[in-house]
């Protein structure tokens, strides 16, 4: 049996200028809604509007012959083909945590579904206490992350991803045939 978990998300994204990267609500609101997960030990978020469904893993996603290396496989719900990505592969950290869930993200047209180890919550976060991100945080080059914020003062970081830039496959060819090499 598939759990899932729905977005219910009444807003709809905007494509404003003033817009932050990887940020699609409304650039008037004083918050933004986050859904926050775990990866390799740290604390990750992806706008809430971009989110399509939490599921869990039930089977392993097929494998397409000369797909990215971050690329695990496709899988079938409910007559969508989604490629599924392994986060920690694109990012390049290594760990062994397995992954619990799914984030089905919908970005435009593309429908695509992220590796997590665990989701923890949504928050709301304060524009005002976002800040960018400061080089590479916790290994990750910053290209892939757009912001940090924290949940209160005392808090660890969460960093915010840029999904337009997970997305990009670009010049991967050349990661993946050096991985091959490896």
């Amino acid at each position: 049996m598939e759990q899932t978990v729905s977005n219910t998300s009444a807003q709809s994204p905007t494509q404003a200028k003033d817009v932050l990267p990887g940020q699609q609500h409304d650039s008037l609101a004083a918050e933004i809604q986050q859904v926050c997960f775990m990866l390799a030990g740290g604390e990750y978020a992806v706008d809430i509007s971009l989110v399509k469904e939490i599921i869990k893993p039930t089977m392993e996603p097929t494998p397409v012959p000369q797909s990215p290396f971050f690329v695990q496989g496709v899988i079938d719900l409910r007559g969508d083909i989604v490629p599924i990505i392994d986060l920690k592969k694109r990012f390049g950290v290594a760990d062994h945590t397995p992954a619990t869930r799914i984030l089905v993200i919908k970005k435009d047209d593309i429908i695509v579904g992220f590796l997590v180890d665990s989701v923890t919550e949504v928050i709301r976060a304060k524009r005002s206490a976002i800040q960018e991100a400061p080089g590479k945080v916790v290994g990750i080059d910053t290209e892939y992350i757009w912001g940090v914020t924290k949940r209160s003062q005392e808090s660890h970081l969460i960093m915010l991803l840029d999904i337009d830039k997970i997305l990009k496959i670009e010049n991967d060819q050349s990661a993946r045939q050096s991985q091959d090499m490896a």
